[in-house]
């Protein structure tokens, strides 16, 4: 990470844009949680198209934190 910010505060910036629905264990990203999705964002094991239910304007934004945090 080169990034001005910990993964902890890029997790949570975006965790606060993600649905919030928790799938549970079938979830399509992978994860029963969106917090644990946030954090495979940021560690690369996953990408914003991964979950069906996420609005673009959001995935755009999530898109801007992931290069800040990459840079």
């Amino acid at each position: 990470m080169t990034g001005e910010k910990s993964m902890a505060d890029a997790a949570a910036d975006i965790y606060t844009l993600l649905p919030g629905k928790n799938c549970g264990e079938n979830s399509p990203c992978g994860y029963a949680k969106c917090s644990i999705f946030a954090k495979a964002l940021l560690k690369g094991l996953k990408n914003v198209y991964d979950c069906p239910y996420m609005v673009d304007e959001n995935r755009e934004q999530i898109i801007l934190i992931l290069d800040d945090f990459f840079r």
